[in-house]
């Protein structure tokens, strides 16, 4: 009974990893987009993520003008 459990766990297992290697991650698209991006939507985006400050983002926006 657990062998007949573990075999379903694994072919399971098994599909979902085959589908990650063909599809990817399923974020391809949204790398794409940011190598179309201009710097100040990057800048853009970047602070809205929280990733920089508004300090930051102020001497950056103004090194881009």
């Amino acid at each position: 009974m657990f062998m007949m459990v573990f075999f379903w766990i694994g072919l399971i297992l098994l599909g979902v990893l085959a589908v990650k290697a063909v599809f990817g991650n399923g974020t391809p698209a949204d790398r794409h987009d940011e190598d179309s991006l201009s710097a100040q939507d990057i800048l853009v985006r970047r602070y809205a993520r929280g990733e920089i400050g508004k300090a930051e983002y102020d001497r950056m926006r103004g090194d881009l003008m």
